[in-house]
Order: C-alpha cells, then structure tokens, then sequence
C-alpha cells in the first residue's frame, strides 16, 4: 500500500513539475498583397485557426484579380474543395439606391481543420 501512495505522489509531482507539451496558439490572419506582378510575401507559413487574407493592390485602371486552388486537380475551380474568390478589385465605390453590390477588395481563406498541413500552389 505504501508502494502505491509512493507511486501515485510521484506521479502527481511529476505533472506538476512538467510543463505542459502543448501550446496555445492564438489565431493569427496574415495578409497577402496582390501586385501588378507578384504577391507579397510572397510565401506564408500559417497553423491552425489561422487565415489568409488576400488584398487587391493593382493600380492599374479597370483591373481585377482572382484567387483560386484546385484542390481536387480536374482544372476547374467548382468543387467543394476549391477556392475561387471571384473578382477582386483594387477599389470599390458604395452602391446607389440601396441596391446590393458585388465588389469587393479582399478575400480570406480560413484553415479551421478543413484545410491541413501542406502546400497550397494557388494563383492569383
């Protein structure tokens, strides 16, 4: 019986004096501009609960962009896994007369589990 208290004391100072192993991490949203000829940064490294927000900033007039990945590699962009941000524009004016407004200047990616470790080869 003695044995066993010895045992179980050990274990329970050992849990004390131990750091924990895991990490918090606290989610993080990294921005990606889009340029006339490239993306800056031009690589991310992100962990989980992470996002990616990319950001129009071609200033050359009448110009969109557009992220997609294929994720499930058939050359198209509609698949459940895949991203297609649509057009992206550099600026948007406020729609009149109430009417709804299909401009944006930014798109976001978020890796809550549904995206895991790897590369992702997007375009822009």
């Amino acid at each position: 019986m003695g044995r066993l208290f010895g045992l179980v004391g050990l274990i329970l100072l050992s849990l004390i004096l131990v750091p924990g192993i895991a990490q918090a991490h606290s989610a993080s949203t990294f921005n990606v501009i889009i340029k006339q000829n490239d993306l800056q940064p031009g690589t991310t490294q992100i962990e989980y609960n992470d996002s990616i927000m990319w950001y129009n900033a071609d200033s050359r007039e009448n110009v969109t962009q557009r992220i997609v990945f294929d994720a499930d590699g058939d050359g198209l962009y509609n698949g459940s896994a895949d991203w297609d941000s649509g057009e992206i524009y550099q600026e948007c004016t406020p729609p009149s007369n109430n009417s709804s407004s299909d401009c944006k200047e930014s798109f976001t990616v978020w890796f809550n589990g549904t995206w895991g470790v790897g590369e992702y080869n997007y375009q822009a």
